[in-house]
């Protein structure tokens, strides 16, 4: 009898590698849950209170990430560095660079929240916000800047945290933000179980409390584990040369929050001057995003497991493997999220009931649905094969691919379809969906025709 070892090899290896993805997956989709019902819960408790508040929060969360562009950007260098770092079996590379790390979210976290401040009169009036919503729009964004270096120090020890494959503590951490959210959304929210009435404003400083916690308890974490060494600050010399490979890393990770953020900040603009009524469509823009991140939970988890895998095995030198983990993480994820926004259509009514009470923001959502749910397995694709350049180093490769999507065909397709032919919010809808099939079928070229493995394995020693 004869025996196909290779095949049998092969078979074992992608079993292998499943249960690898797997492994690193489930804590990170619970992380994505938990996120999710943060976000749910702002929702819900906004949309109770009223629209104009529901507008307000869609509109400031837009915004917040804009402002977590660095923080972002820092992430991304730690998972791509770190995790190269330890395929490589640079032990006192690794510890330097999570070192400078946290030094640095801290840092520009506090830096950008004085910034911010000074410039936030400017920054509403970029936004040309509604003067129906403008009060709460300002409390709001006030809040949401006051917790910005909580923010900043959460999302890099997250990633801190993942690239050494320990993705269990990010997930106690979000665990605990959840709970302590929930309790006080609803409590000070809608004064619920003794809590003072507080309305938008408990909303808000729900936000600014459970965040900070959970960056206390991921500061925690990491010094019980021994990845916070002291003395924190790498020598001069070093942090010069690894400056340089960081920066090179960051940068186009931070342009690419930028054109995304900024993309859509001009759709809500652009919503803004609608000839028809604006603060139903803003609404319901805020609640379908809600919605649609229910399937980009488990899409995000895959986009952060393509990032550590294909780090650390381009880290070892391994680029066969790393190509071959990045199909399965493709494949495996864009299906069965496809299959679960197929799942999710069928359910919309109950949940829009849910998150949406308002009858003329349900319209909108449903609106909003319509569109973006059929690109489901395009956005799916771009995101993961974002993580996997992510994970290369190749963050110039993702900057080009959304800028060229989002800010030439999706803005003036929003723009022009408004304009000319919808005269409502559905022109928006349709550039987004068409947006997201130019961007994955554009990293899915990137992926298949250009070097991505070749920005790997050039950090200092």
């Amino acid at each position: 009898m004869n025996i196909d070892f290779k095949a049998h090899n092969s078979s074992i290896n992608y079993l292998d590698s499943l249960k690898e993805i797997i492994a690193l997956t489930w804590p990170q989709l619970l992380m994505m849950l938990a996120q999710f019902l943060v976000a749910l819960a702002d929702i819900v408790v906004a949309g109770h209170i009223n629209k104009e508040v529901q507008a307000s929060l869609g509109l400031i969360s837009i915004s917040i990430f804009f402002f977590l562009i660095i923080a972002t950007a820092i992430s991304s260098g730690a998972v791509a560095i770190i995790s190269q770092s330890l395929g490589a079996g640079q032990r006192k590379r690794v510890e330097r660079y999570t070192s400078l790390l946290f030094i640095l979210a801290i840092s520009f976290g506090i830096f950008f929240t004085i910034v911010f401040s000074v410039a936030k009169n400017a920054f509403l009036q970029i936004l040309n916000v509604p003067e129906s919503i403008l009060p709460i729009t300002a409390y709001f964004l006030s809040v949401y800047l006051y917790v910005l270096p909580a923010y900043y120090l959460l999302l890099s020890t997250n990633a801190i945290f993942q690239a050494y494959k320990k993705v269990k503590f990010p997930l106690y951490s979000m665990c605990l933000i959840t709970s302590l959210n929930g309790i006080l959304d609803f409590g000070l929210g809608l004064g619920l179980w003794g809590f003072p009435y507080l309305g938008y404003r408990g909303v808000a400083w729900a936000t600014f409390c459970s965040v900070t916690l959970g960056a206390i308890c991921n500061v925690h974490n990491m010094y019980r584990t021994g990845l916070l060494v002291f003395p924190l600050f790498p020598p001069l010399r070093w942090i010069r040369i690894a400056w340089r490979c960081l920066y090179s890393y960051a940068w186009p990770a931070a342009m690419t929050q930028i054109l995304w953020q900024g993309s859509y900040i001009i759709l809500y603009i652009i919503i803004r001057y609608l000839p028809v009524e604006h603060v139903g469509p803003l609404a319901g823009f805020a609640a379908g995003m809600r919605i649609e991140s229910i399937l980009l939970m488990p899409a995000f988890a895959l986009n952060l497991t393509a990032s550590i895998l294909i780090g650390q095995t381009l880290g070892k030198g391994q680029h066969d493997k790393a190509q071959k983990i990045a199909l399965n993480i493709l494949g495996v994820g864009t299906a069965v999220i496809t299959l679960a926004a197929l799942c999710l259509w069928n359910f919309r009514v109950p949940i829009l009931d849910f998150i949406a009470p308002d009858a003329i923001v349900q319209k909108n959502t449903l609106s909003y649905l319509s569109y973006v749910l059929p690109a489901t397995p395009f956005t799916v694709g771009a995101m993961i094969l974002g993580g996997i350049m992510n994970g290369a180093g190749a963050t110039f490769y993702t900057m080009i691919s959304f800028g060229i999507t989002a800010w030439f065909i999706r803005i003036p397709l929003a723009y022009f379809s408004c304009q000319i032919i919808w005269l409502n919010s559905e022109g928006i809808w349709f550039s987004i969906l068409v947006s997201h099939v130019c961007h994955c079928l554009c990293l899915l070229f990137i992926f298949q025709f250009m070097n991505w493995r070749k920005f790997a394995m050039r950090t200092p020693r």
